[in-house]
């Protein structure tokens, strides 16, 4: 009879025993289609603005960006660290607000822009915010358009041997624009591309063989600068494959196949 007894409770063991296994479960993950965006700050009467996706959380928004985009200049080389393309989710509307920043959240939650964008996967973008926030207020130019928000689609035929230049005017008056090789001289007339370019608004490009690039800028028809010097244009740097690399290549007038848009 004991042994009788005991046989069920074996039974009954090895069932918990086995209902306690785990069972080995795989993950899935899928990286979705994505575009790349940048965002271009230029707006004179604000202070710095953050841009952000607000449908989905994603680590591709722009924060604390100052008008202009704050160029840096060392050594006397120019460098952009605030105008950096993103990888954002592209394929479906997405929906993006612009801010003011600021620790104070009665100013924080201050929207400048609240749109809907489409973004097809494997594009770059360029949104750019532009125009004055106040166009009434004193100080402001005579005419001074109403703050805007535009959405440039970024395709560049490959200019390789060469590099591509563009001027972007987010004045809000026409501008005449020259450029030539670091150490020459302006030339007498600006590129017919460059020539009567009308405040915000993106020229077409021209190619020119790669070197360091200067930019002389005047308003359209002036026989004098608006810019005491004349602005050295972003010259960028080959890819690094040895150590302490390896880096990626950054675009800039010096790099063949670049396309610059000062």
């Amino acid at each position: 009879m004991p042994r009788i007894m005991k046989f069920p409770a074996l039974i009954l063991a090895a069932g918990i025993l086995g209902a306690c296994e785990s069972t080995p479960e795989s993950v899935v993950t899928v990286t979705p289609p994505t575009a790349r965006v940048r965002f271009i700050h230029a707006v004179p009467d604000t202070g710095l603005v953050d841009m952000r996706f607000v449908d989905i959380p994603q680590n591709s928004s722009h924060f604390a960006i100052p008008f202009r985009n704050n160029i840096s200049t060392s050594g006397g080389i120019p460098a952009s660290t605030m105008i950096q393309y993103k990888n954002t989710e592209a394929g479906r509307p997405r929906q993006l607000k612009i801010f003011l920043n600021s620790t104070d959240q009665a100013i924080a939650q201050v929207v400048l822009k609240d749109t809907v964008v489409n973004l097809v996967a494997g594009t770059n973008y360029t949104f750019v915010l532009w125009g004055y926030a106040n166009p009434t207020g004193r100080g402001r130019p005579a005419g001074a358009p109403a703050m805007e928000f535009r959405v440039i689609e970024e395709t560049v035929a490959d200019p390789s041997p060469n590099v591509s230049l563009r001027v972007v005017n987010t004045s809000a008056t026409s501008l005449d624009v020259r450029h030539y090789a670091d150490g020459g001289t302006a030339p007498a007339t600006p590129a017919t591309e460059f020539t009567n370019v009308p405040g915000m608004t993106f020229s077409s490009y021209v190619t020119t063989a790669p070197a360091a690039v200067r930019f002389n800028v005047r308003s359209a028809g002036a026989a004098t600068n608006l810019i005491a010097t004349d602005a050295l244009a972003l010259r960028g740097t080959a890819a690094v494959t040895t150590s302490p690399g390896p880096f990626d290549a950054v675009p800039g007038t010096q790099l063949a196949g670049s396309p610059v848009s000062p």
